[in-house]
C-alpha cells in the first residue's frame, strides 16, 4: 500500500525492516496536496507506519502540518481516529499539531 505524506517541515527518508516500511523522496505529487515537502511511503501496514513517522517527526519541531494522501479510506479513517485532530478534505488527512 502506498501514501503520501507531506508537510511544511523537511521530512527525513527512513527504511524499517519490522513490518516493512520505505520512506524516500516524493517525485510527484498529486493535486490535493499543497505542503511543499513530501515522501511516499510503501508499507505492508500503511497506518502503523505513518503513525509512527508522524509521531518520530513531530517531535522535532514546535509546530507542524502534514497532509496525508491516499485513496484508500481504509488507511484515512483509521489515521483519522488516532490522531483525532485530522479532517479529510478531497481523500486528503490534514493535520496540525503545536506543541507550545
Amino acid at each position: 500500500m502506498k501514501l503520501i505524506i507531506a508537510s511544511n517541515r523537511q521530512l527525513p527518508i527512513r527504511h524499517y525492516q519490522e513490518p516493512f516500511c520505505q520512506i524516500q523522496r516524493g517525485f510527484r505529487s498529486p493535486s490535493h496536496i499543497t505542503l511543499p515537502f513530501f515522501v511516499e511511503i510503501q508499507a505492508s501496514d500503511p497506518v502503523r507506519s505513518a503513525t509512527i513517522y508522524i509521531e518520530e517527526v513531530k517531535r522535532q519541531y514546535l509546530s507542524s502540518e502534514f497532509e496525508i494522501f491516499c485513496f484508500d479510506q481504509d488507511v484515512l479513517l483509521p489515521l483519522q481516529q488516532y490522531f483525532r485532530i485530522g479532517l479529510v478534505v478531497n481523500e486528503v488527512l490534514c493535520l496540525t499539531f503545536n506543541t507550545r
